[in-house]
């Protein structure tokens, strides 16, 4: 709303005064609400710029202590930094580091050390063959203490070995017992399902070959698949087993246990 100065005159009206509200344009009145933001800028408000408050480097980040701050740039090795304040231009340069390779030949094996030349060893670069060994390594043609190699177990067997020469090692059965029955020895077959005096041996440890003209016999119930069967308690010594078909006096009969 501007402001009209007028007067009547008759039947009309004349037009002394009018000022209109002031736009961006042209000057005029100050509206209500253009008085109302005027009230609303602080003194010493300024019109808002585009800066930055704060600068990320990976995972730090470092915030402006001021309204006006100073952000300073250092170089680092092998980087040169030059500022032109007439264009206002930061220069970033770089250089590679520049290493020199060696010009000696690699030194022959000795006392360990990490030594202190800068250079660095080419790739086709050969160090001396190292051609003797000191001390009872280089000179030795036998164990200084013989050791002995030996066998435990089922198998038993024990041998001394000072590395001069190749050696053997002689083996036995570990407490075997072996009982035959040659052909035609027997008086009468054997029947089924009756006690036949073996080795003792223990039930169920599996130490314990029957063999039946010089074929190895399963053993176990199953009738169908074996032909004799341990007698006693699992884990518990025994001298009997059974078979379960007869046995004729034709039959070469080898118990074995280990």
């Amino acid at each position: 709303m501007g402001l009209k100065i007028s007067r009547k005159n008759g039947t009309g009206e004349d037009t002394l005064l009018e000022i209109a509200e002031a736009t961006t344009a042209s000057a005029g009145l100050m509206s209500s609400g253009d008085k109302k933001k005027l009230n609303g800028v602080a003194s010493g408000a300024e019109v808002n710029q585009n800066a930055f408050g704060k600068v990320a480097v990976g995972e730090t980040t470092m915030s402006a202590g001021a309204k006006v701050d100073t952000l300073t740039l250092e170089a680092g090795s092998n980087v040169t930094l030059t500022a032109d304040e007439t264009t206002r231009t930061l220069t970033i340069s770089s250089k590679n580091t520049t290493y020199t390779a060696a010009t000696v030949t690699p030194k022959a094996a000795g006392t360990a050390a990490t030594g202190t030349s800068s250079r660095y060893a080419r790739e086709d670069h050969v160090h001396p063959a190292q051609t003797s060994v000191s001390g009872n390594a280089g000179s030795a043609t036998k164990l200084a203490t013989a050791r002995t190699i030996a066998l435990t177990g089922d198998v038993t067997g024990s041998v001394s070995f000072n590395g001069s020469a190749n050696v053997s090692l002689a083996t036995k059965m570990k407490n075997a017992a072996v009982q035959s029955s040659p052909s035609g020895t027997r008086d009468a077959a054997i029947a089924a399902g009756v006690d036949y005096a073996v080795p003792a041996y223990v039930v169920g440890s599996g130490r314990l070959q029957v063999f039946l003209d010089g074929v190895l016999c399963a053993g176990g119930t199953d009738m169908e698949t074996c032909a004799y069967k341990e007698v006693g308690t699992t884990g518990k010594e025994s001298a009997v087993i059974q078979f379960h078909q007869s046995i004729s006096t034709d039959y070469e009969i080898l118990v074995r246990v280990q």
